[in-house]
């Protein structure tokens, strides 16, 4: 019993770290995208459409 608990331990581990990796991932490309879009375009034209964006543009501004 010890050992089997002990290999999904090491199972849950791996996962939690998969899922870190790929969610630092996803928001390092996020983060990126978004600054490039923000140089690049005019931002007035895509704040309707993420009202995400739109809120944190307006607490920023």
């Amino acid at each position: 019993m010890k050992n089997k608990i002990n290999k999904n331990q090491i199972v849950i581990r791996n996962v939690m770290l998969i899922l870190l990796f790929i969610f630092v991932g996803l928001f390092g490309f996020s983060f990126y995208t978004y600054k490039t879009l923000e140089s690049h375009v005019d931002y007035s034209n895509c704040v309707s459409y993420i009202p995400y964006l739109d809120t944190s543009l307006k607490n920023n501004y």
